[in-house]
């Protein structure tokens, strides 16, 4: 069952990733975006009431799923690490701030000009591409082997 906090985050992002074409089941919303499947994920830390907001995108060809675990996407981020200096961060730490403070709909304003675009930037060949061989992107070794012989 989600918390209170993560239920709270949740009603924050719905209406504008219902806005955006998102559809949500659990903590992840899904956009079909053609041969592309855009996902946004909310994943709670293990250790306190923060929460980390995970972009991802997932190439159709090489895959049969309709609706992929973030984990299971191709090309991966997380808002707070890519959006660090904006204060992504502070804005999902439940844990040292109450339910409306900072305020958390600064959040909307970070997915719709960086976290959003992102996505859209990933969501094609030469897009996706560019993000896989960025140095710091690390995946499982099935996944790495496909997207080699996809992009070679």
């Amino acid at each position: 069952m989600a918390s209170p906090e993560k239920k709270h985050l949740e009603n924050i992002l719905k209406p504008f990733m219902k806005s955006k074409g998102f559809k949500k089941k659990g903590g992840t919303w899904c956009k079909d975006v053609g041969a592309f499947l855009q996902i946004v994920n909310i994943q709670g830390s293990s250790y306190s009431k923060s929460f980390y907001i995970n972009l991802a995108v997932y190439i159709k060809a090489l895959g049969n799923s309709e609706w992929p675990a973030e984990y299971d996407c191709h090309v991966r981020i997380r808002l707070n690490s890519f959006c660090l200096e904006k204060g992504v961060t502070e804005l999902l730490n439940y844990e040292d701030f109450g339910m409306d403070e900072p305020p958390r709909e600064k959040l909307l304003e970070i997915l719709e000009c960086d976290g959003l675009p992102w996505l859209d930037n990933c969501s094609s060949y030469d897009g996706a591409k560019r993000e896989y061989v960025l140095p710091n992107r690390v995946m499982a070794k099935h996944q790495r082997e496909a997207l080699d012989e996809y992009f070679a």
